[in-house]
């Protein structure tokens, strides 16, 4: 049978997951995250309004629920810039920054493990 890197990968993160990323087993909540950590990487930031409105991942109430499961998680937070503080804007927290980086080394170390 032929490997599959994916479904190798996938087990891999269940096995590695820790108790503070169970909320990840979620669909919804992982969707949220992924949105949040690519605005991040491109540099924009998302409002909880701006999520709030990513009806294609889920209604905005379920969307306000998720964003608060992954704060309490502490895998993201919401910022304020400037002297406004009704904007929030969501960003990683240093646990989010590092759930993908071991996202990044589990791929890593597939790659390198199958390519022998």
């Amino acid at each position: 049978m032929r490997t599959n890197h994916y479904l190798d990968f996938l087990q891999q993160l269940k096995s590695s997951r820790s108790e503070s990323e169970a909320v990840l087993s979620d669909p919804v909540c992982k969707q949220v995250l992924d949105e949040i950590a690519l605005a991040e990487r491109n540099k924009q930031r998302l409002t909880v309004s701006m999520v709030m409105r990513l009806r294609h991942i889920a209604s905005p109430a379920t969307l306000h629920r998720k964003l608060d499961l992954l704060v309490q998680a502490e895998l993201v937070h919401a910022t304020f810039e400037g002297g406004n503080k009704r904007t929030k804007y969501m960003a990683l927290t240093e646990s989010g920054h590092k759930y993908f980086q071991r996202l990044s080394m589990l791929i890593e170390s597939i790659k390198l493990t199958h390519s022998v």
